[in-house]
């Protein structure tokens, strides 16, 4: 590579500084832009943590709910099996006394 000129010698370093000047200030907002990305980023993660933590809080509650329903339903079941039971029973009774009324 050949000697730049003696011309362009004393200007080199003032044309190295700007080109510097203009890297450094490219940089700081290719920073700062950078800086706010991330904040956006942090401020997303946090929405999307509280958003799963309230999805977990209602799946709780729906999965205590449907195990409260479901031993509703069992006692429910229970109550009308013991219901026609006694109604049976009752049934038997009524037929049985009837049957030996009938004797008298």
């Amino acid at each position: 590579m050949p000697p730049p000129p003696a011309s362009a010698a004393p200007a080199d370093p003032r044309v190295q500084l700007e080109h510097c000047l203009r890297s450094i200030a490219l940089l700081r907002e290719q920073n700062s832009r950078l800086i706010r990305d991330n904040q956006e980023l942090r401020d997303l993660c946090c929405f999307l943590d509280d958003d799963r933590q309230k999805g977990k809080r209602l799946a709780r509650e729906w999965q205590k709910f449907g195990r409260y329903t479901a031993k509703v339903m069992r006692q429910e079941v229970s109550w009308k099996n013991g219901v026609a039971t006694i109604e049976t029973a009752s049934i038997i009774t009524q037929y049985s006394r009837a049957y030996f009324l009938s004797f008298y």
